[in-house]
């Protein structure tokens, strides 16, 4: 359906064209909007589409009559109708000019798409209510105002995927570089820098790793780092996902270790959304309506382009969002091509722009089939695609198992600390719940060496014990000789190295006094 109105008479007529979507313009003395049926693709009524055009970015003056008289037109009609519409000459050469009118447009419908993105339909709606349209220089002037606002409330700006080109085009034009920092300087980092003197970057870190989810130097997942769940399918990788975006959005602990609350999520449910809901219902059913609605946004589906070749997208989604933490779940459907290191280096790009900006993310990722020879399940390597999926990490945890089975292994693959595991979890996958069946207590095993030997434990035992293996390899003998010593600063085991050709060997408090 056409609606043309005559801007002068008010006269209206409608035609039937069966055009495919909704569009609108204004010429000189007409403006036309159209439909495809009786209500628009955003779902608006046309009949309220025609009372109060001004709602819908079609702007009519004077306003249209309600009873206005309709009447039939072929396209024919319609187009020699159009064709007779007086066009005034443009005396406007003014090159300069032109420019401002260019960039004051850009500079409008950046805004009016970010205030659209982030507010609801009725504050909206007040808004533009309260707009004296008469006075552009003040519309302009409380659009921004309100932009900041919103800016304010989170930990980026609001600037909405389809506006950061606006809105890059915009800050080189002076001025604006000062009036909108809020909007874009501080979100996309054009006109900011990230420069920082040698002393503030060596010496200012915390000297602690900061966990999102961890204890102490036991970090499976550090601030400032990007991180990755890996493994077959149907080991319960959306599970633990789940079980950590609780914890993201209220607190709490997963598998025993504390993970930090308060974040705003956004979840890119792209590998079966329908799966991923129902699982996540049963992790965050019992959670108030309110607080998921306001801290967790869902994506459903495939993004609207690779993210691997768009890699701005994923900061604009996050952007659009308001999200500080998103959530990819899986990463086959983020990118096409994983195995190819061009891919891998796009997508790599793409999560380091969200980490620079503050952001935080979580990926879920799938591993190469196992094949003959041996068990590499404690390499990075068994990770599927490219080597640059990888090495932009601080941590990737491993879950192996067959799919279903109610205990699998959980091995951190790469620490920003301490190796935290092997862990062995019960997932019961129907109740949504993982937790800790078995972890080899170190501390326990000093105690009973002592008890029955007298004596204490080397690092090559405690490997083989972790590992569950006779025969642990030198990395594997490693990571258990700094755990060790990692209790014996905390005070929990003490160490002695003169009475063993293998080693330190580590003693309970109760022990033996260290000579």
């Amino acid at each position: 359906m056409t609606r043309v109105t005559d801007c002068d008479s008010g006269q209206a007529v409608r035609v039937e064209c069966g055009c495919p979507a909704y569009e609108s313009y204004r010429d000189e003395r007409l403006v036309v909007v159209t439909h495809d049926a009786d209500t628009c693709n955003w779902g608006s009524d046309v009949a309220d589409v025609h009372r109060r055009p001004d709602r819908y970015d079609v702007y009519t003056h004077p306003p249209v009559p309600v009873d206005a008289p309709m009447h039939q037109l072929n396209r024919a009609e319609l187009n020699a109708m159009l064709s007779r519409v007086p066009v005034e000459p443009d005396d406007s050469t003014d090159p300069i000019w032109k420019k401002g009118v260019q960039e004051g447009r850009a500079e409008g419908e950046a805004l009016f798409e970010t205030l659209r993105q982030n507010l609801t339909v009725a504050e909206y709606d007040s808004l533009l209510d309260d707009l004296p349209l008469s006075d552009p220089d003040l519309v302009t002037k409380r659009l921004k105002a309100k932009v900041a606002e919103i800016a304010a409330k989170t930990n980026y700006a609001a600037v909405p995927a389809p506006a950061v080109q606006q809105v890059r085009h915009l800050l080189t034009v002076g001025p604006s570089k000062v009036e909108i920092p809020a909007t874009a300087d501080a979100s996309i980092g054009i006109v900011g820098d990230r420069y920082v003197d040698g002393g503030s970057f060596v010496l200012d870190i915390p000297d602690t790793t900061p966990a999102i989810w961890g204890c102490g130097d036991d970090v499976l997942w550090a601030e400032g780092e990007g991180a990755m769940i890996a493994g077959p399918q149907g080991v319960g990788k959306t599970t633990l996902a789940g079980l950590l975006v609780r914890g993201l959005l209220v607190g709490g602990e997963v598998l025993g270790y504390q993970v930090k609350g308060g974040y705003r999520v956004l979840y890119l449910a792209m590998d079966r959304p329908r799966q991923i809901a129902r699982a996540l219902r049963r992790q965050l059913g019992d959670l108030d309506r309110e607080v998921l609605a306001e801290k967790l946004v869902v994506w459903q589906g495939p993004p609207l382009s690779d993210l691997a070749k768009q890699p701005q997208l994923l900061l604009g989604m996050a952007y659009s969002a308001r999200a500080n933490v998103v959530v990819v779940d899986s990463l086959k459907d983020a990118a096409i091509g994983l195995s190819n290191d061009e891919v891998g280096a796009g997508w790599n790009r793409a999560r380091q722009a969200l980490i620079a900006d503050g952001g935080q993310i979580l990926e879920l990722h799938h591993t190469r089939k196992s094949t003959p020879g041996g068990d590499s399940s404690s390499a990075v390597d068994m990770i599927y695609g490219s080597t640059w999926l990888t090495s932009g990490l601080g941590s990737i945890i491993h879950l192996s198992g067959e799919p279903g089975d109610p205990i699998v292994k959980l091995r951190h693959l790469k620490q920003p600390a301490n190796d935290v595991g092997p862990l062995e979890i019960l997932h019961d996958g129907s109740a949504g719940s993982m937790s800790l069946q078995g972890e080899v207590d170190l501390i326990a095993m000093a105690r009973e060496a002592y008890h029955q030997h007298g004596t204490g434990i080397v690092a090559a035992a405690a490997a083989a014990r972790m590992h569950e293996t006779d025969h642990p390899n030198k990395n594997d003998i490693e990571k258990a000789r700094r755990k060790l010593e990692g209790y014996v600063k905390s005070g929990r085991l003490r160490r002695n190295g003169k009475h063993s050709q293998t080693g330190a060997v580590f003693y309970a408090p109760t022990g033996p006094t260290p000579l």
